[in-house]
């Protein structure tokens, strides 16, 4: 009996699981939902959504299981395998089932650490459709940092008790908050960004890359996302694998040798000029052509920290976190409490042998 209950302790002390799961979010999860129309609802082939010409009726209360959502001339249909063919039903005629679950084995998921500002109330609800029923609200002025991606076109969040599904495009939500460099002079006809000025705290109203819209001294610039470089969230640190030259901020050429440490301020640009980032070497910082990893090969990263508010101390703080460190931490004192009872019980059994002797 004590070898099993060792071995048991053993076990549960000494096999700590971490596991962590990063994977692309599928095209589609399928989800189930049932007729609420009182009438029932007709279902239609395509040639008779386009026609207006249902092909039969479903009574209120049959299951379904949507395998996509469509819209044909403005109207929002649900596309349902029912007599083993797929057919349509009007979104309006049905609700969804249940509350969606995210352990479900095809739902992929992945965190991503992204400011998001309410500016109006946001509904929450149980399923990434809005066909399932609210599971609460956000208010507004609320801030959250994290959020998971599980479904093209809704997020999944946990925050302060409010479990559930958003969609993106609401427009209560704006997403960054980032830190912007303008990468040329931009212009319209109220005004002008110069050259490498440092814009603060950009918000966008899409969690997907797409126009930036800013106001510089009383003028909106809209549509400008190529004409800036968001600056990153930590200083990158990267060692030349050959020599480089590049203009700093004042025009003059610096010429950077092999083995130089610089720190990239910037991003990857995907939509325009991407291999230039901006830089700072020594006391030089400026724009450089890189082609990474050829010409430079990455160190580390320095966290960048605001100490503009007690809220972004404590942000900081919770990023510093280190999961292989607590990891190791948390399998040390498994060990070393392991240890402890296997003494205590080894102890007890050579008192009681030297009592009975």
């Amino acid at each position: 009996m004590k070898k099993s209950l060792l071995l048991l302790l053993s076990l549960v002390l000494f096999l700590p699981m971490f596991v962590l799961a990063d994977a692309a979010a599928p095209d589609f999860i399928s989800y189930k939902v049932e007729i609420a129309n009182k009438d029932g609802a007709g279902y239609y082939d395509y040639d008779g959504v386009l026609s207006g010409t249902p092909i039969g009726t479903l009574e209120k209360g049959t299951e379904l299981t949507v395998e996509y959502e469509t819209t044909f001339q403005r109207v929002e249909y649900v596309a349902v395998r029912y007599d083993k063919k797929i057919v349509f039903i009007k979104a309006s005629d049905v609700v969804a089932v249940g509350e969606f679950s995210t352990k479900n084995k095809n739902v992929a998921s992945y965190e991503r650490e992204q400011k998001i500002k309410f500016v109006d109330e946001v509904v929450v609800r149980k399923g990434p459709s809005s066909l399932y029923p609210e599971a609460g609200t956000i208010k507004k002025g609320e801030t959250t940092f994290k959020y998971y991606i599980v479904y093209p076109h809704y997020i999944y969040v946990d925050y302060k008790g409010v479990k559930g599904w958003i969609d993106p495009s609401d427009a209560g939500m704006l997403f960054g908050g980032y830190d912007y460099i303008a990468y040329k002079e931009i212009t319209n006809s109220c005004g002008t960004i110069p050259k490498n000025t440092i814009l603060e705290e950009i918000w966008t109203s899409s969690h997907e890359d797409f126009k930036v819209e800013v106001e510089y001294k009383g003028c909106k610039f809209t549509e400008i996302d190529e004409d800036l470089a968001r600056i990153s969230a930590a200083k990158k640190v990267y060692r030349l694998n050959k020599d480089k030259t590049f203009n700093d901020l004042n025009g003059k050429e610096v010429t950077l040798k092999k083995d130089d440490e610089i720190f990239v301020l910037t991003e990857p640009r995907a939509a325009y000029d991407s291999n230039y980032y901006y830089i700072e070497a020594g006391m030089n910082k400026g724009w450089i052509d890189l082609n990474l990893p050829d010409d430079a090969k990455f160190v580390r990263e320095i966290e960048i920290k605001k100490k503009d508010s007690k809220k972004d101390d404590d942000d900081d703080e919770e990023k510093e976190i280190n999961i292989p460190v607590i990891a190791g931490v948390v399998i040390a004192v498994s060990f070393l409490l392991g240890a402890l009872i296997t003494l205590i019980l080894l102890n007890r059994k050579k008192d009681k042998n030297e009592k009975g002797n």
